[in-house]
């Protein structure tokens, strides 16, 4: 999640600005993550809990897995896999 919401607001970029003494908000907001809709391979403990989360944001949770669990259907849709 650290890693989504670092690429959202653009952390790198803005801490490269703040190094050259650069303080505007140019270029750099982000947008909310509430109402999108969040793609998830595998339905695993990780994904489960990266479904929480993401689902704790607001979203929309799709998931895909070779073998689904009910853990992961309580909170996401789960998509066909297309490789089968």
């Amino acid at each position: 999640m650290a890693l989504v919401m670092d690429l959202n607001r653009n952390i790198h970029r803005s801490y490269q600005r703040v190094r050259e003494n650069d303080y505007s908000l140019n270029g750099l907001l982000g947008f909310d993550v509430q109402g999108k809709t969040v793609g998830v391979v595998g339905a695993g403990k990780i994904g489960v809990s990266f479904a929480r989360i993401m689902k704790g944001f607001g979203c929309k949770i799709i998931a895909s897995d070779s073998y689904p669990n009910e853990a992961m259907a309580e909170i996401a849709e789960f998509v066909p896999d297309v490789n089968q």
